[in-house]
């Protein structure tokens, strides 16, 4: 939505610079607007010199130079777009509109020009108090007088992302709803979803969240999809709607299907979460009867491994016995396997079945074997890690 300022300011320099009617009083309504629509043509002519100028300034002086000169037009256009504003208070031409949008958008730019400043002082450590006030009257004046114009959905969208940027979340949430009241097909629509989906969920209002993640879910926009459908199976999870919990992870799972995650993917929380759906409900027999329902699914041991894991973190040992027998039965070339055979052997002899434990241990060649599934996968650094820290237990 921000417009690249340097342009802008250099627009709004050259109009601070026109010359404004004399003897206002004695002009006709119609005459005050002619000379306005002058001043700004004039601005608009002029454009193309103002920007070259500031090229050849910024080569000699430097981005301090640059700086420093949008700064200083920033703050004359703002007083030019007040100025404008309150000496035709009655007109509600388009060009109006656009005038009372730009002061707004300065006034933010204004702010978050002088938050960084204050960063790049501090450190990024530093706490700056966003104060964006002065946009919000703009915003808001543009609203309450050109009510019908186009540009309200941008200057709600504007005053909304205002009090988003202050921390002001209840205010921000009720300008991003009216929005989308007002304008249901905005551009901006996806965004808000997501926007209202955290606000509610923060909230714990878990049924008004999954309202607005679902529609962030359905869309093809990657910006928003992956991580409201993760959010959405956290709600369904808090709520105990543990299938439904578990349809939506597998659905993140099935978006990025390669054997390796994407860098900064939610593969590996979502392989948890399901994980901790199935130990809560249904359990093994139920992720196995999941998992040969779906197509081959390079995720599936992993999962099990999770499931089997979190019950021996529980304590509950034969539950972890038996999940990890399934593994071994299931996944025999599995990536962790040796990790499996690991837990499983600490399982059996934390339960005190050292004959199990041993029975397993002296059973490594033949799983672990050069002929073995596991082996003809190539994996080497694996048994490196696991097999002989399991030998060494018990002897």
């Amino acid at each position: 939505m921000r417009k690249s300022i340097a342009a802008t300011v250099i627009i709004l320099l050259i109009t601070g610079c026109a010359t404004a009617p004399t003897n206002n009083s004695l002009m006709t309504p119609r005459e005050r607007e002619a000379k306005l629509l002058m001043e700004i043509d004039r601005a608009r002519k002029t454009e193309e010199t103002s920007i070259n100028r500031l090229i050849t300034g910024r080569k000699h002086g430097g981005a301090a130079f640059l700086a420093r000169q949008e700064s200083e037009a920033r703050l004359r256009s703002i007083e030019l777009y007040k100025s404008l504003l309150k000496r035709f208070p009655e007109n509600r031409n388009d060009y109006m509109a656009e005038a009372s949008f730009r002061l707004a958008e300065l006034l933010f730019e204004t702010e978050r020009v002088r938050i960084q400043k204050f960063l790049d002082e501090k450190g990024e450590a530093a706490d700056p108090k966003p104060d964006f006030h002065r946009a919000i009257e703009a915003y808001q004046a543009l609203i309450d007088r050109f009510p019908r114009h186009p540009l309200v959905e941008d200057a709600l969208y504007g005053l909304a992302y205002c009090y988003t940027e202050q921390g002001d979340a209840d205010r921000a949430a009720g300008w991003y709803s009216r929005l989308i009241d007002l304008y249901p097909d905005t551009r901006y629509a996806l965004e808000i979803s997501m926007r209202l989906g955290e606000y509610y969920f923060d909230k714990e209002n878990l049924e008004e969240a999954i309202v607005h993640y679902r529609i962030a879910a359905k869309s093809d926009n990657n910006t928003f999809k992956d991580k409201a459908i993760y959010k959405l199976g956290w709600c369904y999870y808090n709520l105990d709607r543990y299938e439904e919990a578990i349809d939506t992870f597998f659905s993140l799972l099935d978006l990025d299907a390669k054997p390796e995650p994407s860098a900064g993917s939610l593969v590996d929380e979502s392989i948890s979460i399901i994980a901790r759906a199935y130990a809560e409900k249904g359990g093994t027999p139920a992720l196995a009867k999941k998992l040969s329902s779906r197509p081959r699914d390079s995720r599936a041991p992993a999962i099990l491994f999770r499931l089997a894991d979190l019950y021996k973190e529980r304590s509950l040992y034969p539950e972890a016995i038996g999940t990890f027998r399934t593994y071994i039965k299931r996944y025999p070339g599995g990536k962790d396997l040796p990790a499996v055979l690991a837990h499983l052997i600490e399982s059996y002899h934390i339960q005190g079945d050292t004959a199990a434990a041993l029975n397993l241990a002296e059973s490594y060649p033949e799983i672990l074997g050069p002929d073995s599934p596991w082996r003809s996968e190539e994996h080497t650094s694996e048994l490196q890690s696991h097999s002989f820290i399991s030998y060494a237990v018990f002897c």
